[in-house]
């Protein structure tokens, strides 16, 4: 999987205890394709927390809507879990603004789920194509 850049991080440090959501990250325009939302969650308190990540995109960075959300359903990252989220935008001139939502259920007395990471990556070695389309 690639490794993150700075510039398309939407959460770097601090321990998740609630739902979240985060950025917008501009991501380029054009005709490439084939980007991915990674999520790193180093643990969960309680056994029974879950997780469940969504994409939300825009053209504006006003008007946001869902793109995608992790295929498994909301999950317990007990013992840790990485999410990794294909995802193509339409072609475009202009950049898009992605958000990533973090929708958390907590049945434990403490939430927590560690020093979350996310950000948008490239997924090499992941089956994804990089050629251009168009239309």
């Amino acid at each position: 999987m690639s490794a993150f850049d700075a510039e398309l991080m939407f959460r770097t440090n601090g321990d998740l205890t609630a739902s979240e959501s985060l950025g917008p990250v501009r991501v380029p325009g054009g005709v490439m394709h084939g980007h991915a939302v990674r999520v790193i969650v180093p643990d969960a308190y309680g056994a029974n927390d879950t997780i469940l990540p969504k994409i939300h995109v825009s053209t504006d960075g006003t008007n946001y809507n869902l793109l995608k959300q992790y295929a498994g359903g909301a999950v317990s990252p007990k013992g840790g879990k990485e999410f990794v989220i294909p995802f193509n935008l339409p072609v475009a001139d202009d950049d898009w603004y992605v958000k990533l939502e973090l929708d958390v259920t907590v049945a434990s007395t403490t939430a927590g789920f560690g020093a979350v990471i996310a950000g948008v990556v490239l997924p090499v070695n992941e089956g994804w194509s990089r050629e251009s389309h168009w239309g």
